[in-house]
């Protein structure tokens, strides 16, 4: 269930990144903020998995919850964001 909602989490950071993206739309071009998303979401990532790596669980383990919380919502993003490319 907790990565459900770690995985739940970074598509609401996506979403409010988008917001904050069309908000400053003449100032920032939307690809800054998906790689401002990407990278945040990538180093809270991999912190949760050091945790979870200091807490006792595999590697290997870890790596694929780290692949899970990631990989969703980072592939989302770049959906959304290269589908709409042109209106964002």
């Amino acid at each position: 269930m907790r990565t459900f909602y770690t995985i739940l989490i970074g598509i609401i950071l996506f979403l409010v990144i988008l917001f904050i993206s069309r908000i400053l739309r003449g100032r920032f071009s939307p690809t800054l903020f998906f790689i401002l998303f990407i990278l945040i979401w990538f180093v809270a990532m991999s912190w949760n998995m050091y945790m979870g790596i200091q807490a006792g669980y595999a590697f290997k383990e870890e790596f694929l919850i780290f692949l899970l919380n990631f990989g969703i919502p980072s592939l989302l993003a770049t959906y959304v964001i290269y589908k709409n490319k042109s209106s964002i």
